[in-house]
Formats: C-alpha cells, structure tokens, sequence
C-alpha cells in the first residue's frame, strides 16, 4: 500500500489530523511548537495558519471555526485568523493532549499528569478526563489517566473508545448519548509493547484505526477489537489519523520526531497519506458556546 508524504514540516510532535468538511481541507499541528497547519488537497499545497504557544488537540465547530484545546486545559476559538478565549485555562491544571466531539456536541477532552517538580518522573496526579458541555461547563469523567489519547465512537453510537497510551489499551466505555455519560470500561485490544497505543479513528464499518508510537504503523481492528491489518511507515513515532478528501477515502497520519531524522528517519514528523480502500464518516462537530 502506498504511503505519501503530503508535507514535510519536521514536525516536533505532529498532531490531531481533523478533516474539515465544509472547507475540504485537513488541520494538524506541531503540538509542541503550537503550529497549526491546513492542507488543501484540490491545491496540493499546504501552509500555516497560527502561531501560538502550544496545541494540544482541535475540533470543528458547527459555525466552521476551529476550537484550540491547550495549555491549562484552556478552550480557544480560531476564526479567520484570530485567537479568542472560550474558556480560561483551570488554576492547577496541565495541558490537553487529545480531544473529540460526541454526537451531540460536547467534548470529550483528556488531560496530562502533573509532574512534581521536585521529583523527576513522578507526577503529583495523574491525569483526566473531561466532558464540556454546550454551554461550556465541564466536568470530570475518569481520573488516574497516565496520558489521554484516541477517542472515537461506534457506529450505533452506544460506546466510546479510549486509550490510555502507558496502560497498552485501547478501552471501550458504554456510553449514553442523552447524558453523555461514559460506564463499564472494558478492553477493545490490548496493544504489545514497545508499541504504544496513540490516536484514533473509526471507519464507515465501525473498524478502528490506531497510530502506534514507538512502532511506526497504523492499525485496524475490527468491532469486535480483531487485528485486521497493519499499514507501516517510514518513521517510528505515527501519533494520530483521520480519514478525509471529498470521498473521505483518504488516511493522514501525523508524526513526531523532526528535531532527529538522523535516528528516526528523513520523513520524521511529515504528514502522510494513505488510500486503504475503505472511507471513513464525517466527525462529530462540537458545539462549545453555540445557541
């Protein structure tokens, strides 16, 4: 299966592929750098579209801008340019690494540990799992998390999927769409080490696609959490997919590890792109702050 290198930014920490619909175009970021990027594939070109400090995750919003999940735990709007406050960063809190909207809107947003400052490799609480919900109050939906990362949901829109990348899980929670409430997690599939399990996405058969760190594929499951197929890359560190394109027939996959192509190779953190032969289904819109 052909593997393309769409666009070579070297990033540090290539990040949360989300296809746009409305725009036909793809956004992913250098997380640690907080460089937005949107790739056009009718002009096969690419460009940066924001600077900032750093992004953790974005999503769609029904009114078509972007919402930028970042730095503690803040909610941002990108529109046309601009950077606005959503919602304030939480006094004491980390970062967002991952995020994605539900069905009805709301964002299922996961948070780093805190790290102690006095002990190197400890941390001072683990981190979580937030829901925002339209009129942007949040709440804690799961503690104790090493690092928060794929979301996605199931066709019949009765569980969510997560991973938790130092548990090597990917987990399936029962989830009610009237209250957005997660319960009775179980494992989807477990992932072998040195592989570490990363960002997600569901297909137009239900199947799960996973970016693995440390291993340099994409994998699908099936429903059921079967191995169907693995798909490498020429670089280690793969951390998320979407499926996009006007058929959304297309994979992106991100990667980290720009700042050491000598060690993890001359396309470590490019964007690429995959035509696996099966599309995905357009991704949830949120609808933070919307009437």
């Amino acid at each position: 299966m052909e593997v393309e290198v769409i666009a070579d930014e070297a990033c540090l920490c290539g990040e949360g592929p989300i296809w746009h619909a409305e725009e036909q175009r793809l956004y992913w970021q250098d997380s640690s750098t907080g460089r937005l990027f949107r790739f056009d594939p009718a002009a096969h070109k690419h460009e940066q579209v924001l600077k900032t400090d750093y992004i953790g995750a974005t999503t769609v919003q029904a009114d078509g801008s972007l919402l930028v999940f970042g730095r503690g735990c803040g909610v941002w709007r990108f529109h046309e340019g601009q950077l606005t406050t959503v919602r304030e960063p939480m006094p004491g809190e980390s970062r967002f690494n991952d995020v994605a909207a539900d069905p009805m809107g709301r964002v299922f947003a996961g948070s780093m540990p805190i790290d102690d400052p006095d002990a190197p490799g400890k941390h001072n609480r683990l981190g979580r799992l937030y829901l925002f919900d339209t009129d942007l109050t949040c709440r804690v939906v799961e503690e104790n998390l090493g690092c928060a990362n794929g979301i996605g949901f199931s066709l019949d829109r009765k569980t969510m999927y997560y991973v938790d990348s130092p548990a090597y899980q990917i987990y399936a929670y029962g989830y009610d769409i009237n209250s957005g409430d997660i319960s009775a997690r179980r494992t989807l599939a477990p992932v072998d080490a040195p592989l570490i399990p990363d960002g997600l996405t569901v297909d137009e058969n239900g199947c799960v696609w996973l970016a693995c760190w440390e291993g340099g594929c994409v994998k699908q499951y099936a429903p059921d959490g079967a191995l169907m197929q693995t798909i490498n890359l020429p670089t280690p560190l793969t951390t998320s997919v979407m499926f996009g394109g006007k058929d959304l027939d297309e994979l992106y996959v991100t990667s980290a590890g720009g700042s050491d192509k000598d060690s993890r190779g001359p396309h470590a953190g490019a964007l690429f792109r995959i035509r696996p032969g099966v599309r995905g289904r357009p991704e949830n819109l949120s609808r933070l702050g919307l009437t």
